[in-house]
């Protein structure tokens, strides 16, 4: 706190005791309470879950010992199951993948460093691309993805397409290429 703050608070409040009791007051007020917390907890608790029924997005929690412990509807319709089949199956098993994919990679790091990962990651058994976040949540990880196969397929056919015109460029004399502003060609 500033000096000129402490003395203003003081000169007008008293004592600098009486500024420590104030703040020892605010953190020990019922607002701050553990089982006010549990109780906002548990009341947004439902909330929340049906925050995540809405999402556009799959969302998975995983629990420590690797198998899915909740996933919303979304997760389900993007990967084509039926909903609640998720449930409790090995997270290799729902989302199968080598060790070496972006996913795994993303899996592992927000599970033992506890670090928040992005991932883009196609699935051969779903022939999906799905983009997300795996992040560390509770004791295990949330995955939450989406289904970009659309964007991606487009921009495979893209660079296929700006591959052949590069090609396509180099087999042709470059004094084709050279043109003046209203596009002649000038004189050699």
């Amino acid at each position: 706190i500033s000096r000129r703050y402490r003395n203003w608070y003081h000169r007008d409040r008293g004592s600098p005791t009486d500024y420590n009791d104030d703040v020892s007051n605010f953190f020990s007020s019922k607002l701050l309470q553990p089982s006010s917390d549990a109780a906002v907890v548990t009341r947004s608790a439902p909330i929340v879950q049906d925050v995540l029924q809405h999402l556009g997005e799959g969302f998975v929690t995983v629990s420590p010992l690797g198998h899915i412990a909740e996933a919303n509807a979304a997760a389900h319709t993007i990967l084509d199951k039926p909903i609640g089949s998720l449930i409790g199956k090995p997270l290799h098993v729902a989302f199968p993948s080598d060790s070496h994919s972006r996913f795994s990679i993303a899996c592992r790091q927000a599970a033992a460093p506890r670090d928040a990962t992005t991932f883009t990651a196609y699935f051969t058994e779903y022939d999906r691309w799905l983009e997300g976040c795996a992040f560390p949540h509770l004791d295990g990880i949330a995955i939450a993805y989406r289904d970009v196969t659309l964007r991606r397929r487009a921009q495979i056919a893209l660079g296929e397409v700006h591959t052949r015109l590069q090609l396509c460029m180099s087999q042709i004399p470059p004094i084709v290429w050279s043109t003046d502003g209203t596009l002649n060609v000038p004189s050699m």
